[in-house]
C-alpha cells in the first residue's frame, strides 16, 4: 500500500507552538483539514504542475528486482539519513553555545577598529542563518535520493515522488518565507530578555535565550525532517 510521505508545517506544529509562546501569543489549533490548509497555499499556477505529477508520472526507472538488494540499500540509505539528522542536531547545540560564548566575550577587535561594548543579536543572527543554510543544504539530496529509491519500486511509487517533487517546489517557496521570518522573532525575544528589570528580569538570560534558540532551531528541523520521515516509511512498508 503506497503510503503519502507527511507535509506538514501547520498552524498546530511544534516549532509554531514553541515560536507563540516565546512572542507570547497564543498559537491555536487550525479547525481546517491539512488539505484546507494546503489549499490555502497553493496558487492557480501550482495546480497544472500538480495535476500533471498526478497524472502522467513518469515510469520507474529499471529495478533489480533483488530483495536484498533492495533492502540493503534502504538500510544504506537509512544511516546516511540518521549519520544527517545527528550532525545537524549536533551543529545546532554547538553552534548555539558559541554565540552565547561571543556574546559573553565578544572577539578583541582589530588595531583601528571600534570595540562595541557588546556584540548584540548578531552572533544568534549568524548562528541562526546558517544552520538553517545547513538544514536546507543538507536535506535537499536526500529527500532527492529519497524519490530517487522510489521511483525505481513501482510505477505507484515513482508519481508519488513526482508528486513530492512538485509539493517540494510549491511548499518550499512558501516554507522558505515563513522560517526567514525566524530570525527577526528571535531578536524580539532577545531584547525582551536583555532589557528586562525586576520582576520580569530572568537570571542569566543569555544561557536562557540560548537554551530557546536551540529549542526553536531543533523544532525547525523536526519540521524540515517530515518529508524524510514520510519518505522512508514508505520506502519500509512498500
Amino acid at each position: 500500500m503506497v503510503q503519502a510521505s507527511r507535509h506538514t508545517g501547520t498552524p498546530d506544529s511544534a516549532l509554531v507552538r514553541l515560536l507563540a509562546r516565546l512572542a507570547g501569543s497564543d498559537a491555536r489549533p487550525s479547525p481546517q483539514g491539512f488539505a484546507d490548509r494546503l489549499g490555502l497555499w497553493l496558487r492557480w499556477t501550482d495546480a497544472m504542475p500538480l495535476f500533471t505529477a498526478l497524472k502522467d508520472a513518469p515510469q520507474p526507472s529499471a529495478a533489480t528486482g533483488d530483495p536484498a538488494k533492495a533492502a540493503a540499500t534502504l538500510q544504506a540509505t537509512a544511516g546516511a539519513a540518521a549519520r544527517l539528522r545527528s550532525a545537524l542536531a549536533r551543529a545546532i547545540a554547538e553552534e548555539t553555545a558559541a554565540a552565547t560564548v561571543e556574546f559573553r566575550a565578544p572577539p578583541v577587535p582589530l588595531p583601528g577598529e571600534v570595540k562595541e561594548a557588546t556584540p548584540g543579536f548578531a552572533p544568534y543572527r549568524r548562528c541562526v542563518l546558517a544552520r538553517q543554510s545547513a538544514m536546507a543544504a543538507g536535506i535537499a539530496p536526500l529527500r532527492g535520493r529519497l524519490r530517487m529509491a522510489l521511483s525505481a519500486r513501482s510505477p505507484a511509487l515513482a508519481r508519488l515522488a513526482t508528486v513530492d517533487t512538485v509539493l517540494e517546489q510549491v511548499i518550499g517557496n512558501q516554507e522558505h518565507r515563513l522560517l526567514a521570518g525566524i530570525p527577526k522573532l528571535l531578536e524580539k525575544r532577545f531584547r525582551q530578555l536583555r532589557d528586562a528589570s525586576g520582576e520580569d528580569a530572568v537570571a542569566d538570560w543569555p544561557l536562557v535565550f540560548q537554551q530557546e534558540v536551540q529549542s526553536v532551531l531543533l523544532a525547525e528541523l523536526d519540521l524540515r525532517w517530515q518529508p524524510i520521515e514520510g519518505l522512508m516509511k514508505t520506502l519500509r512498508n512498500n
